[in-house]
């Protein structure tokens, strides 16, 4: 299911570049940024922020002075939590639980521009498909000895959705920087009863235009 979603996210990219190459004023470019994840809900109590990064290909298409449409397709990876916890007097000294994963990610974004200045806001609509994603338990035992052992998370939700918010500043016809936050819509597990977070996304990105 997770390749026939990737599959599907690409086409929809490469369909947009087929039609993108007959517009005017169109420009291709990569950005790669670095992106901090939050897990919200009842589910997510004693989880702390997580850590990623990536990277991808954007498009930026003008729809008139004032709006644009810019979609992209990256690669992610991400460390959704990282729950510590010590212990006094017992065989376990430190516990350290996260989950990692990679993930491919389309994002559809409307820019606005107002008095066609540098500075501009988005919003949108972002659909990751994670590929790969595991669950690993590291302990630190009293006698100074250590394990760690890692599984798949089989429970993963299938696709993560959210709404997209943007603030960007082209520096230069080349250069763009952008803040970023995305607001989960789905939840983090498949088929769970009790309660179970989602997450949000909030990164800063730079963009080369060719």
């Amino acid at each position: 299911m997770n390749k026939i979603l990737s599959i599907v996210a690409i086409v929809a990219l490469a369909t947009t570049l087929s039609f993108a190459q007959e517009e005017e004023g169109v420009k291709f470019g990569v950005r790669a940024g670095a992106n901090l994840y939050d897990l919200t809900g009842e589910g997510s109590n004693g989880i702390d922020i997580g850590l990623g990064g990536g990277g991808g290909v954007v498009i930026n298409i003008p729809i008139n002075s004032f709006f644009s449409f810019s979609p992209e397709l990256s690669f992610f990876y991400r460390r959704l939590y990282d729950n510590s916890e010590k212990y006094k007097d017992q065989e376990i000294k430190e516990e350290q639980i996260y989950e990692s994963e990679f993930a491919i990610g389309i994002l559809a974004m409307l820019q606005a521009t107002p008095d066609e200045g540098p500075l501009y806001m988005a919003i949108g609509v972002q659909l990751d498909v994670p590929i790969s994603y595991e669950v690993t338990r590291k302990v630190k035992y009293s006698g100074g000895k250590s394990d760690s052992k890692t599984k798949e998370f089989d429970d993963r939700a299938k696709i993560d959705l959210g709404i997209a918010l943007g603030l960007g500043f082209n520096a230069t016809s080349h250069f763009r920087i952008d803040l970023r936050s995305v607001i989960g819509l789905t939840d983090l597990v498949d088929g769970y009863e009790g309660d179970v977070p989602s997450f949000n996304q909030y990164g800063i990105g730079l963009t080369y235009f060719f």
